[in-house]
């Protein structure tokens, strides 16, 4: 389920900070992504390993969404950034295979 799987940055994506907005460059090199200071802060949050339900907690906490909003952007955002490449799961590390 997607708000259980913990979540990351791809080690070959860069990104910057310019205010309150964040400038990712794709791992192509080809597109730049703009964030706004909402997006910004779950992206900033994702260098925890975050699930998605606990970056949906904190957009609850820190900008007064309600939960059901906050998860469904959340699920939104994070499905976003992982069909353009800028994110992966986290391994389970308790998996076998």
């Amino acid at each position: 389920m997607l708000l259980a799987s913990r979540f990351r940055w791809r080690p070959d994506v860069s990104f910057r900070r310019i205010d309150e907005e964040t400038w990712i460059l794709s791992p192509t090199g080809e597109v730049l992504h703009r964030l706004n200071a909402t997006a910004s802060r779950l992206w900033e949050l994702l260098g925890e390993e975050p699930t998605a339900d606990s970056l949906s907690a904190a957009l609850t906490r820190e900008f007064a969404v309600d939960e059901e909003r906050a998860r469904t952007d959340t699920a939104a955002f994070v499905q976003s950034l992982l069909e353009k490449g800028l994110v992966e799961v986290v391994p389970d590390e308790g998996a076998h295979g």
